[in-house]
């Protein structure tokens, strides 16, 4: 294994048929084929760049888009440049009825595509900073960290003192899922003993989706039970779930099972051996709220919790090294489909996606049958069948979406945040303005 690709290799299904056509053939129907192409890492590339940058193409995109990459500052700053020889388009859109629709279309109709020179997009991990930082009109546009929500909104509509200021608030729930799972592989939770999915189950039971809503969403999200979320194809808002909060149901489910409390009031494993939970979680001020959380929703039912405290990227590869028990966890949508939600538990994604670890057959099975499907009852009907599989064994549990709220300023012209498409900077505009601090 050398790990050099030979671009000369013919790939079945795949040829290039002139210099701007290449042509794909399926073996089967992918009903999600669109959706898939139309992915960022579908972008095909030169060959000649892909030489010339042989080894660290990723820190070098090249391509037709509306902006190229002027500076790129590691975790700190992307400068993005207006792209000379960007293609002609411009701004149409009908904006129907819709009010915020109709501002736009006021603001942006027959302009040429992209308006703005420059974009600089910079990295803030603090959400105070950012929060400062565009209360000072140092920041354009912002989605709003869940902790200063209740700086900026009142219920669902902005606060008076930034309506005053012409600041706008776009307001969306995310097409994405925070979802609670256990690692089916572990030696303590998983595995599929009648005892061992009690005790999964019995911890699905015992979180509290509202409390988490209100300490660390801050009233910005709302409840879910079903793996596939709102405005997403193969959503069912009517789906009942089976683990719902219940944490005097969580306690039968234990003693039945033989989880019996030792004398510190916690419960032990059913041969004797001590029994605890660890919950994998970040290092920021809200993961230390999370863990508070966390721990009190499990003393409810006396387990006993720890936490495992990781950076976020050893977070991911603890996953899919399978190394995570317990974790709550989100995915948002790549493409509108429910396809690719329920992918997140299919087995042949274990250690890439499929952080749970869980691997049925009969899931699997059931899975791939709606990968032959169109958006169809039959599907939905499929769908519904992984959904509760997923809850009788203890692997999962849906907790919340978010809303996503974005503040955007008085002179930032075209904007309204997307469900899908993450960067909307060619289709905005920005009125010149001397001062623009408020």
């Amino acid at each position: 294994m050398t790990g050099h690709f030979d671009y000369d290799t013919p790939v079945a299904g795949l040829r290039v048929l002139d210099p701007w056509h290449v042509r794909v053939h399926l073996k089967t129907t992918d009903y999600d084929f669109g959706h898939a192409m139309a992915q960022p890492v579908m972008g095909i590339v030169a060959r000649e760049v892909i030489e010339a940058y042989a080894g660290d193409t990723a820190s070098h995109p090249v391509g037709t888009g509306p902006y190229r990459l002027g500076q790129w500052l590691r975790s700190a700053r992307i400068e993005l440049i207006r792209n000379p020889n960007y293609r002609s388009e411009i701004w149409h859109f009908s904006p129907g009825k819709d009010q915020v629709n109709q501002r736009l279309v006021a603001q942006m109709e027959g302009k040429t595509l992209p308006q703005i020179d420059r974009i600089d997009i910079q990295i803030i991990e603090e959400a105070q900073s950012a929060w400062l930082s565009f209360g000072k009109g140092e920041l354009d546009i912002l989605g709003i960290p869940a902790q200063f929500s209740p700086l900026a909104l009142s219920g669902d509509q902005l606060r008076p003192e930034w309506v005053r200021r012409g600041i706008h608030l776009d307001r969306i729930v995310e097409p994405a899922i925070a979802y609670y799972f256990i690692n089916q592989q572990d030696p303590l939770l998983g595995g599929m003993a009648p005892a061992k999915i009690a005790l999964r189950r019995a911890i699905f039971l015992a979180m509290n989706d509202g409390e988490m809503m209100r300490v660390i969403d801050k009233g910005q999200a709302i409840r879910m039970t079903y793996p596939i979320p709102p405005g997403v194809a193969g959503a069912d808002a009517q789906y009942q779930s089976l683990l719902n909060y219940d944490p005097e149901l969580a306690n039968q489910l234990l003693d039945a099972y033989g989880y019996r409390r030792g004398r510190d009031g916690y419960r032990l494993q059913p041969d004797g051996k001590p029994l605890e939970v660890q919950y994998t979680t970040g290092l920021s001020s809200q993961d230390r709220e999370l863990d508070e959380v966390m721990k009190k929703s499990l003393d409810r039912i006396g387990l006993r919790f720890s936490s495992n405290k990781l950076k976020f990227p050893d977070i991911i590869r603890a996953e899919r090294q399978c190394q995570v028990q317990f974790r709550l966890s989100a995915w948002i949508a790549d493409y509108p489909d429910g396809d690719n939600f329920m992918q997140l538990w299919y087995g042949p994604h274990t250690h890439e996606n499929n952080a749970s670890c869980y691997q049925d057959p009969e899931w699997d099975r059931l899975y791939e049958q709606t990968l032959t499907l169109p958006d169809s009852p039959r599907r939905d009907a499929l769908y519904h069948r992984l959904a509760r599989r997923l809850e009788l064994y203890g692997v999962t549990k849906v907790s919340t979406a978010a809303l996503r709220n974005v503040l955007s300023q008085p002179w930032v012209l075209g904007y309204r945040t997307h469900p899908i498409l993450p960067s909307v900077w060619n289709y905005l505009d920005v009125e010149e303005r001397n001062d623009r601090t408020p």
